[in-house]
């Protein structure tokens, strides 16, 4: 016991500190020649992590001269941690989780002297729903007081979060953890367990076509996409996913939020140059919430497709204009049996091949635009292997 203040022998007003050691239920002082403050204040901690504890003490003396002074204790006995309790249970109650848990046990301080904290985490994200304002990791507590669940052996907690919808492809597992605090603020490690919010995850659809080129989209179903910071997209190698070949990160088109289905060129993704034709490939997507308390999971059947590679493109186009007519020429393209697909537009930056208009496919090498009667016309000239 740590003994601050005034005392008064009936002649004289004397300030002492006094640590008491307490022996077959009496108090024995222990120390004495700490300085003695009035108005004072005095805290206990382990300032060196030694495993005792020492003293912060700050006050007024019997000079009236403000105080502050700092005790190490070098006594060569050291307090030992707890050991955690056991049988830690976690239950989803009523709207709010309940923790309940058995006793620890320490060598030092009996068990019913013994104060519990507790923490709550998400798994899957950097964030704590509630940390204790302990380490995660070693227990190593960040207060020398009491535990958050004092000498109790349960805790019903409402937290407001869990309460909230789960969205889509969010895995929602709540962990708690449990630590014992001796009498001299030792804390022992978490001991945890774990409960599972939606075993049921809501998967977004994903869309692809059984040949992919560069071109060509890979689309996937979109909800609450006011909620969402990105999607991440993952191109592999195995539906596996350990042999993968690249992680995009497709940051949110707000003009776009209303979509049904969000899509991306299978070109844009990394990896992409990866990609060997007639090859097959898989891809997933994991939604990233702009609440980074909502851990995510990529898909968990993931897209399938044979990768078709494009034909070169053709060169040396030419146009001759004559009137209103415009014909076009270009250069064969070697190496399989190809189609051309001439594509027109007014504007030259509008997003290809959304923007532009695709006319009647041919096999030539030729083309005639019997209406080009614009002040400027764009072309685009495609070659598409006969396979596709």
């Amino acid at each position: 016991m740590l003994s601050i203040g005034s005392w008064d022998d009936g002649h004289t007003i004397v300030d002492r500190t006094i640590v008491y050691r307490n022996v077959d239920s009496w108090f024995t002082p222990l120390v004495t020649n700490l300085i003695g403050a009035h108005y004072s204040s005095a805290a206990l901690g382990d300032v060196d992590q030694d495993g005792d504890l020492d003293l912060l003490l700050c006050g007024r003396t019997n000079a009236n001269q403000d105080t502050t002074c700092l005790y190490r204790n070098n006594n060569p006995r050291h307090n030992t941690a707890p050991l955690p309790p056991t049988n830690v249970a976690l239950a989803w109650v009523d709207g709010a989780l309940q923790v309940d848990w058995c006793a620890g046990s320490d060598a030092e301080t009996p068990a019913a002297g013994l104060s519990y904290n507790l923490r709550l985490d998400l798994l899957g994200t950097s964030r704590s729903l509630d940390s204790g304002m302990a380490d995660a990791e070693s227990g190593r507590r960040l207060l020398p007081t009491l535990g958050n669940a004092f000498q109790a052996s349960s805790k019903t907690l409402r937290q407001p979060f869990l309460s909230v919808p789960i969205l889509p492809q969010e895995s929602r597992i709540v962990v708690a953890g449990v630590q014992a605090i001796d009498q001299g603020w030792a804390s022992s490690v978490f001991a945890r367990d774990t409960l599972v919010m939606n075993p049921e995850i809501e998967y977004l659809e994903l869309r692809n076509a059984g040949g992919m080129r560069s071109e060509d989209l890979l689309s996937w179903s979109q909800r609450y996409a006011d909620s969402l910071l990105c999607y991440e997209v993952q191109l592999a190698a195995n539906p596996a996913f350990s042999l993968i070949l690249g992680e995009s990160r497709i940051e949110m088109d707000y003009a776009a939020t209303r979509d049904v289905f969000l899509s991306v060129p299978l070109a844009s993704l990394d990896g992409f140059a990866q990609l060997e034709a007639n090859q097959v490939y898989y891809w997933r997507v994991r939604p990233v919430y702009a609440d980074d308390r909502r851990a995510t999971v990529f898909s968990a059947t993931p897209g399938c497709f044979t990768f078709v590679a494009s034909p070169a493109a053709p060169q040396h186009l030419c146009i001759a204009a004559t009137g209103t007519t415009a014909t076009l020429s270009w250069d064969a393209v070697t190496g399989g049996l190809v189609y051309y697909v001439v594509y027109t537009a007014t504007d030259a930056t509008t997003p290809f091949p959304a923007g532009w208009q695709a006319q009647t496919p041919t096999f030539q090498t030729g083309w005639t635009d019997a209406q080009a009667t614009q002040a400027r016309k764009f072309y685009r000239v495609q070659a598409v292997l006969l396979t596709e």
